[in-house]
């Protein structure tokens, strides 16, 4: 939620009413801003947006979640390393299958693009849910977006109902990986 505040100040979100922040790392983290406020939830764990079912029953997610198919396993850097190991060895990471793909690995190019249609199916319903106007997309993995992001708009205009997905403006964050920071900073000014 911080990086998501951050990036509505002063960021890529800045002016909009309704914004949506993902960031694409490990995970998915996620802010939502809701009629120029943001949105926390009944108690302040709203915007959990990775945890969204994507795949009922796919991969199980880590940590403390005992769910599965969630939309961290299926289109974040987490994904990435999964398909690696598969197409490039055992020790293989996200960033060597991204480099695979730029490098000219076809096999490596096409679940690089799977893991962007994931993402445009996950766009697609928070279209849907939320109507925003823009959504951020940030984190690590989002580096790879000229690899991932025009399967994922594509995706995303078949899954989201007109008139959001003709309007909503997906683009990249501006402020990298200070956007939490400066977001927490927001919020604790304003508690001030």
């Amino acid at each position: 939620n911080a990086a998501a505040i951050a990036e509505w100040k002063i960021g890529a979100g800045r002016g909009a009413s309704d914004m949506i922040m993902l960031t694409l790392g490990t995970g998915v983290g996620g802010g939502l801003i809701l009629d120029g406020k943001p949105y926390r939830g009944w108690v302040g764990a709203g915007a959990e947006i990775g945890h969204m079912v994507l795949a009922y029953g796919g991969e199980p997610c880590t940590g403390n979640c005992t769910g599965h198919g969630h939309f961290e396993q299926v289109s974040s850097g987490r994904a990435a390393d999964r398909k690696a190991v598969e197409l490039l060895g055992p020790d293989a990471t996200g960033r060597e299958l991204v480099g695979a793909a730029r490098d000219g690995n076809g096999e490596a190019l096409e679940a690089v693009r799977e893991i962007g249609r994931r993402l445009g199916a996950a766009l697609g319903s928070l279209v849907n849910v939320f109507n925003p106007e823009v959504i951020v997309i940030g984190g690590g993995f989002s580096q790879a977006r000229d690899l991932f992001l025009e399967p994922a708009l594509e995706t995303m205009k078949l899954e989201a109902l007109p008139p959001g997905r003709d309007l909503v403006r997906v683009v990249p964050a501006l402020l990298g990986p200070d956007a939490g920071l400066v977001g927490a900073g927001f919020v604790g000014f304003e508690a001030l």
